[in-house]
């Protein structure tokens, strides 16, 4: 079986409301038995194992991805870049030009540490922060997040639901190790 995640990242939560909406989610995905309540291994680290309601929010695994010890939910909270491996395009929303991932990497730090970390685009000059620019595969720069750990593809209607629990606008990023 081939590592896999999808990470719904909330792109809008501030870092003072991050663990509140991490525990108000965390709270909701286990009443609807999407996941279960205790933290075990599961996700290479701490998270929560499959629940009996999973297909909720992805359809049914294969069954070389049904095992919890593989499939674990993790909850990120604190600010985190959340990335996929390989090629990248950064392209500007405003005017389409592909920046680089060269151009904007530098501010990640500054993002990190609670500042800005705005860059402007070499073709219009409009400042962008880290999730105003167009990442081709996705990226998403958020304070909590929620890592789904050898899943099938989440359900649009799943993220959606999520997305509004939420209350914020969220990316979903996704690869495979």
């Amino acid at each position: 079986m081939q590592n896999g995640y999808q990470t719904v990242v909330d792109v809008e939560a501030t870092d003072a409301e991050a663990a509140d909406l991490a525990a108000a989610v965390t709270a909701w995905l286990v009443e609807r038995g999407v996941v279960v309540a205790g933290v075990t291994s599961c996700a290479g680290g701490p998270g929560h194992a499959p629940g009996p309601e999973r297909a909720l929010a992805a359809p049914p695994p294969d069954a070389d991805q049904a095992a919890p010890a593989w499939n674990g939910l993790q909850v990120v909270v604190g600010r985190a870049v959340h990335y996929t491996r390989g090629d990248q395009g950064v392209l500007c929303p405003h005017c389409g030009a592909d920046v680089g991932l060269e151009r904007v990497a530098d501010s990640f730090d500054e993002w990190l540490r609670g500042e800005p970390g705005t860059r402007p685009c070499p073709a219009c000059a409009r400042e962008l922060d880290p999730n105003g620019w167009r990442w081709v595969p996705q990226w998403g720069f958020g304070a909590v997040a929620f890592t789904f750990w050898n899943w099938p593809p989440l359900r649009p209607g799943f993220v959606a639901e999520l997305s509004a629990r939420l209350g914020h606008r969220t990316v979903v990023v996704a690869d495979e190790l």
